[in-house]
C-alpha cells in the first residue's frame, strides 16, 4: 500500500510539474483560469497523500506559492529546501531563488546572490 501511494505522489507531482510548465508557455487569459483550477485541484490532492514541503515535492510548493502571489513564503519553502539538501546543492534551485529574490524587488540581496552563484558553481575547476 505504501508503495501504491508513492507512486500517486510521484505522478500527482510530476502532473502538478507539467501543469505549472504548460501554464507557464502559455500565458492567455482563458486557459489560464481554467488551468489554475487544475492545478489548485491537483496540488490539494497531493497534499492529502504527503507533506508538500519536503525536499522531494518542495518545487510544487514554491511555484503554486509564486503563482499565488506570495514570493515570502515561496523563497522560504525554497530556503528550507536548499538547507535540507545542503550535501548536494543544485543551481536549479538558486536560480529559482535568484528570480524570487528579483520579484520581491530587493535588488541588493540579487546581486550578492548573483556573485555567490560564481563561487559555489564555478564555470572550470581551478588549476592546483
Amino acid at each position: 500500500m505504501e508503495e501504491t501511494r508513492d507512486q500517486l505522489a510521484d505522478a500527482l507531482y510530476q502532473k502538478g510539474l507539467a501543469l505549472a510548465e504548460i501554464e507557464s508557455l502559455k500565458p492567455d487569459e482563458s486557459t489560464e483560469a481554467s488551468a489554475k483550477d487544475v492545478f489548485e485541484e491537483n496540488y490539494k490532492e497531493l497534499i492529502k497523500w504527503v507533506d508538500a514541503k519536503s525536499t522531494k515535492y518542495g518545487t510544487l510548493t514554491v511555484l503554486r506559492e509564486r503563482r499565488c502571489g506570495r514570493c515570502g513564503t515561496a523563497l522560504k519553502v525554497l530556503n528550507d529546501m536548499i538547507q535540507e539538501d545542503s550535501e548536494q546543492p543544485k543551481k536549479k534551485l538558486y536560480d529559482l531563488k535568484i528570480q524570487l529574490i528579483e520579484e520581491i524587488g530587493w535588488a541588493h540581496v540579487s546581486a550578492y546572490e548573483k556573485q555567490w552563484m560564481h563561487v559555489r558553481f564555478p564555470p572550470s575547476l581551478p588549476p592546483f
